[in-house]
C-alpha cells in the first residue's frame, strides 16, 4: 500500500516523508490591549505619546499610523490608504510638535500587520516551486488606543508635564 498526493508523489506505507507546508494565512488585524499615554512636554507646545505594542495573529506588526483631530500624522509626500504600507512611525512611541496652547487635541494610534499568502499559479509551476507565489499584503487595524489632551496656557495638564 502507498500514499499518492496530486504531484504524483507516491510513498510506501509504513515510511516517512518530509513535505514543507505554506506558511499560515494572517488572520484578522493587529489589536491593541492598553490604553495611550500622553503627556505635555514642558515647552507646552509638544505632547509625547506612548503605547506598547500591537499584536497580530500569522502577521508580524511592521509600524503605526498616528493621527491628530482624525487627521493622519504622516511624511511630506505620502499617502496613507487602507490597503499600503505607509506609516508614520516602527517605535511604539512618537513626539507630536507644533501644537497651539488653549486647544484641545485627541490622538489616536492605529498599528499595520504585514502578512504574506500564497497564490497558486499553474502556469509558473516550473519557475516557482508548486507554482505558488507569494503575495504581501497589509492589515490595518482601523482602530487603537486615543487621548484626549487639552493644553491649557502657563499650566501643565498631566503630571508627567511637570517631570519634562
Amino acid at each position: 500500500m502507498e500514499a499518492v498526493d496530486l504531484a504524483g508523489n507516491k510513498t510506501p506505507y509504513n515510511s516517512s516523508h518530509q513535505i514543507e507546508t505554506a506558511v499560515p494565512y494572517a488572520i484578522g488585524s493587529p489589536t491593541f490591549n492598553s490604553s495611550l499615554k500622553a503627556s505635555i512636554r514642558k515647552d507646552g507646545k509638544s505632547v509625547s505619546l506612548s503605547w506598547n505594542p500591537a499584536a497580530a495573529v500569522n502577521q508580524e506588526v511592521i509600524g503605526y499610523r498616528v493621527y491628530i483631530n482624525g487627521q493622519p500624522i504622516k511624511p511630506e509626500g505620502v499617502t496613507f490608504t487602507p490597503i499600503n504600507g505607509e506609516m508614520t512611525t516602527v517605535e511604539t512611541n512618537y513626539t507630536v510638535t507644533g501644537l497651539k496652547q488653549g486647544k484641545v487635541y485627541t490622538f489616536k494610534v492605529e498599528a499595520v500587520g504585514r502578512g504574506i499568502k500564497y497564490s497558486k499559479r499553474e502556469r509558473l509551476s516550473d519557475v516557482v516551486p508548486n507554482g505558488l507565489k507569494p503575495v504581501t499584503g497589509y492589515r490595518w487595524s482601523c482602530s487603537g488606543p486615543s487621548k484626549t489632551i487639552h493644553i491649557i496656557p502657563g499650566a501643565a495638564v498631566s503630571a508627567e508635564a511637570k517631570l519634562k
